[in-house]
């Protein structure tokens, strides 16, 4: 008896499915063949993320130029242009970002990983041994 008054049910539930599908599949068509309002809806999804994510951006882009500036003045090393980092460098960087913005987030500062993070930034930046004689000019 149970599954007979289930069936109806069921079917009324799959019924205001098709309706929801129908509804919005109508609304997309709408929006794709309307441009204007097509880009409003991609504007509005931007909007969306960058609201959300816009503390976290301005927390590490607060965070970034003191740390290089950080990172040179302690001998770590020397960062020329923060646009063009080298690949061998930037996760070690990024992980000295983190560790620096993780009060802000709740987390703690982490002595050993920022000793780690520092020694991999400093060993990536030494320049090896060529073991070339010297040029030099003699005035």
């Amino acid at each position: 008896m149970a599954s007979q008054e289930a069936a109806p049910e069921a079917a009324r539930t799959a019924e205001s499915a098709r309706a929801a599908v129908s509804v919005w599949t109508r609304s997309l068509e709408a929006i794709l063949d309307n441009p204007a309002l097509f880009m409003a809806g991609i504007l509005l999804a931007m909007w969306a993320i960058l609201s959300r994510l816009s503390p976290f951006f301005f927390t590490l882009d607060n965070l970034f130029d003191p740390l290089i500036s950080q990172l040179s003045s302690d001998s770590v090393i020397y960062i020329g242009d923060p646009d063009q980092i080298e690949l061998d460098v930037f996760i070690p960087l990024a992980a000295c970002l983190a560790n620096q913005a993780g009060p802000s987030f709740g987390g703690a500062f982490n002595d050993q990983a920022w000793a780690r993070d520092t020694a991999t930034l400093r060993r990536v930046s030494w320049a090896a041994p060529t073991y070339e004689p010297l040029k030099s000019e003699t005035f």
